[in-house]
């Protein structure tokens, strides 16, 4: 049976820098943009909402 538990924490206390690597890479640089569309009458509550496919910006 092993003591200790993980074992990671002994190793990255001290001297030495990062021992195992840190996870950097995002999967998806892009984001799905929607329009949330409201109407502009007083009386009219209607809110739609319209998808438009991956983009960076608008």
């Amino acid at each position: 049976m092993p003591r200790e538990r993980g074992g990671t924490t002994e190793k990255q206390s001290g001297y030495g820098g990062q021992t195992k690597p840190i996870f950097r890479k995002k999967a998806k640089t892009t984001k799905k943009i929607v329009l949330r569309l409201e109407c502009v009458e007083p009386n009219y509550r209607s809110k739609r909402m319209l998808a438009i496919k991956r983009c960076k910006s608008l």
